[in-house]
């Protein structure tokens, strides 16, 4: 079923990902889990939690609402949205269907800012306005982590290189670590901050 699932979902150009389905794929396939269990160790107790491109919000309502005081998870696909809405019974969850490039963040700031899976499927004007709008609605000492997904099929950021490129024209510290998947897609996952003037000896 979950091998069906992942061919039908590769024809049909959904941008979300039913998470739920990768139960199904036995637990030699673990890969999936990485970006809940990395992404909830980031989040300290109390933070106030944005998350760019949610899908149907799967690691938001099983990893990341335990420790976050509130989340405000956004997604473009309102089918995506309306199947988070329909799982959602945490409290400090909230889903909204938000074009992240365009659109207001719901809130001024947030103390961490999460994105998985997504940054490639922008292109560089949208990443170019995209990640200062990010980097504006971070709290002092705040943090945006996330992964970029590298697979044949990107035009930008193709390459550990490109990524850090990127990501470091707008963020004073940027941390790369890697995560080669089987099936040749390589999870590059980013720790980006700006740290504060203490931080930083000045």
């Amino acid at each position: 079923m979950a091998w069906l699932y992942t061919k039908a979902w590769g024809r049909s150009g959904l941008h979300w990902f039913d998470h739920r389905i990768d139960f199904l794929r036995g637990p030699h396939f673990w890969y999936w889990q990485e970006r809940g269990i990395l992404g909830s160790q980031m989040i300290r107790s109390g933070d106030h939690v944005l998350d760019l491109c949610c899908g149907e919000g799967f690691y938001d309502l099983m990893y990341f609402s335990d420790r976050a005081k509130q989340i405000d998870a956004l997604d473009m696909d309102s089918r995506a949205i309306k199947s988070a809405m329909a799982k959602n019974d945490r409290g400090n969850v909230h889903f909204y269907i938000c074009d992240v490039v365009r659109d207001d963040f719901p809130s001024a700031k947030y103390d961490t800012v999460l994105c998985f899976s997504a940054l490639q499927q922008l292109t560089e004007g949208q990443l170019h306005d995209l990640l200062p709008k990010i980097r504006g609605a971070m709290n002092p000492g705040g943090l945006f982590f996330g992964s970029v997904s590298v697979i044949p099929e990107n035009k930008v950021l193709v390459d550990e290189e490109g990524i850090r490129s990127c990501l470091g024209f707008y963020f004073q510290s940027v941390e790369l670590h890697s995560s080669p998947w089987p099936n040749g897609r390589i999870e590059w996952y980013f720790d980006c901050r700006n740290p504060l003037a203490a931080e930083i000896g000045q």
